[in-house]
């Protein structure tokens, strides 16, 4: 079988202006350094309240080493080979092959450059295609209003709402569940390659 350039792309995890890897070992001290420089509303947003070292990070990855339910992926700039942020499959059930999904760009000055959107459809053709899931589901804040929208584009479909979920700045918020099948993945995924072969 044949593939087009932008198909080959997407197998090797690579898009337009981002390519992934996996977190390794390779990657601690770039990926601390990184991490560090996020503010710490992004790491108590993440879960992350630990401060990232070296140590903590090597520990981590040992962990998931040992564990297939998770795959973390960093987000690398075509251009300098710099870390711009982490995509992370996690919660995978391979008896129901489901799953859930988070992104984070790191720096604002990297916000509204597609590099979400195009790490979030290389992951979700990862995890469609090679570790064959068939629905994905995350959480946003309700009033996240650009991140839901960045969802939607890719195929996510609003579920419900989870009040008060979340206790973030002092105050309870409430959490919007999104999620995606293979099937709807699948169309957008045939769409988005039309458009950037052309």
């Amino acid at each position: 079988m044949e593939y087009s350039d932008t198909e080959k792309r997407i197998i090797d995890l690579k898009g337009m202006h981002i390519y992934l890897k996996k977190l390794s070992h390779e990657y601690v001290n770039e990926f601390t350094n990184y991490t560090m420089n996020n503010c710490i509303e992004t790491r108590i947003m993440e879960g992350t309240y630990l401060l990232p070292t070296p140590d903590n990070i090597a520990t981590y990855l040992d962990v998931i080493a040992k564990d297939r339910t998770t795959f973390h992926f960093l987000i690398f700039l075509n251009e300098n080979d710099t870390i711009v942020g982490e995509v992370v499959i996690s919660d995978i059930d391979y008896r129901n092959k489901s799953a859930n999904i988070r992104i984070e760009i790191g720096d604002s000055h990297n916000y509204r450059k597609g590099y979400s959107f195009e790490a979030l459809f290389l992951a979700l053709n990862y995890a469609f295609g090679m570790i064959n899931l068939n629905r994905i589901e995350l959480e946003v804040f309700r009033d996240n209003l650009t991140a839901q929208g960045l969802y939607e584009k890719i195929g996510f479909k609003r579920e419900g709402i989870k009040r008060s979920a979340y206790y973030y700045e002092y105050a309870y918020r409430d959490l919007v569940i999104m999620s995606i099948l293979k099937d709807e993945f699948e169309s957008i995924r045939k769409i988005d390659i039309a458009q950037t072969s052309t």
